[in-house]
């Protein structure tokens, strides 16, 4: 770590004080990716044939997916297997956009955005 004094970046300058300075630090700083913190990841995102849905702590086993745009009309529905934590979603019959990927399972709703290609 460094100090930094506020007076002309001159530690040995008087009036020094540690509280007043700048800290600077090597901790990695900012956002966690959300899909990471619960667990699920769409892939390859931008996608063009189909979309994969991997739901890393099977929370979404058995739930419902569906597939909107983003006016929420519903493109494409579907389930995911019991017991799966992956899920291969066609998409090869939607326009080029972006969509909203919904699951839904025991009063949760999951949304990620993905994109066709």
């Amino acid at each position: 770590m460094e100090l930094i004094s506020p007076d002309n970046c001159n530690p040995t300058g008087k009036n020094y004080n540690s509280s007043r300075s700048n800290k600077a630090s090597n901790k990695p700083i900012g956002i966690e990716d959300p899909a990471v913190q619960v667990g699920i990841l769409l892939y390859p995102n931008p996608a063009s044939g189909s979309l994969t849905v991997l739901d890393m702590q099977g929370e979404y086993s058995g739930a419902t997916l569906l597939v909107v745009d983003m006016l929420g009309r519903i493109l494409l529905s579907g389930q995911i297997g019991e017991g799966s934590n992956t899920h291969s979603v066609d998409i090869s019959t939607i326009q080029a956009g972006a969509y909203i990927l919904i699951l839904k399972k025991n009063g949760q709703i999951r949304r990620e955005r993905f994109v066709k290609e």
